[in-house]
């Protein structure tokens, strides 16, 4: 279960505020070690400047084929790290910590910030346009992403007239977000209550009976799987089709996970999306 919740905790990762280029060529070489950093990285700088990603990093698709592996999500590889001669090692907080350590140790020097509110995006977003040598573009796409944040959360609906959402993000274990999370506050943006906004964990393990007596309207199923197939899934689950978003039929599998997951620069989509469902739930 804790690699589960894991991977909704490792959010961003982060760098210094001057630009490290490689002396040779002047062009930052970049070792991205969590997928919405590289995001970043790819916004702001393009993807020409990374030499390394983590084996969750799969956006944008020009990566995959000029970008190795060198690290799972949150494990990195120090030998294909070192392979790959980076310039700047962008990390979010890793699995184990002692990687920080051992990474210094061989001369590498791992820059991390953490992004754990949405208003955490944009000054991701210039610092590592600053650590790119990229500050101006990466200023311009900050400005219009928090002026888009803010005007999505200026034009959510009242508390009352909020819908409320059950964010599963894994089954099995049934693991949800609580208040305060980064999820919470997305739904929260796009016009719905999270059915656990009074837990005081960011994301953890939920009884399905809690679930079910709580009743949500709508259940943000936001899993790898096949898009589609999750009313069906959780309606075959005991206790669970006399729920309310099961009955009327709003359960949301069609968003990708990671518009919804990533605090980065194509967060304001998944907000878009999020907030079409939730409508469509307030009219009825």
């Amino acid at each position: 279960m804790k690699q589960v919740i894991s991977l909704f905790c490792l959010l961003l990762a982060g760098c210094s505020p001057r630009p490290v280029s490689d002396p040779g060529t002047g062009t930052p070489r970049v070792v991205s070690l969590a997928p919405s950093l590289t995001e970043i990285v790819c916004a702001v700088g393009g993807p020409e400047m990374l030499v390394g990603r983590t084996s969750a990093c799969d956006y944008p698709i020009e990566i995959l084929d000029r970008t190795p592996v060198v690290a799972n999500f949150g494990t990195p590889s120090m030998e294909m790290i070192l392979s790959v001669k980076p310039t700047l090692l962008l990390q979010a907080s890793l699995a184990d910590k002692s990687m920080g350590t051992q990474m210094e140790s061989m001369g590498l020097k791992p820059h991390t910030i953490l992004c754990k509110t949405l208003d955490d995006i944009p000054h991701a977003i210039r610092e590592v346009g600053d650590c790119l040598g990229r500050s101006q573009k990466a200023a311009a796409i900050a400005e219009q992403l928090a002026r888009q944040i803010n005007e999505y959360r200026e034009s959510a609906p009242p508390l009352s007239k909020q819908p409320t959402v059950f964010i599963e993000l894994s089954d099995d274990p049934l693991i949800t977000a609580g208040g305060g999370s980064f999820m919470s506050e997305l739904v929260s943006v796009a016009g719905g209550r999270n059915l656990f906004d009074d837990a005081d964990q960011d994301y953890f393990q939920v009884d399905a009976e809690l679930v079910v007596a709580r009743d949500p309207d709508v259940i943000l199923y936001c899993q790898m799987k096949d898009s589609g197939k999750a009313l069906e899934r959780i309606k075959a689950r005991a206790g669970w089709k006399d729920v309310k978003a099961v009955r009327s039929g709003r359960v949301y599998d069609h968003i990708s996970d990671n518009l919804l997951t990533r605090p980065g620069p194509r967060i304001i989509e998944g907000i878009k999306q999020l907030r079409s469902c939730l409508q469509d739930t307030a009219r009825e």
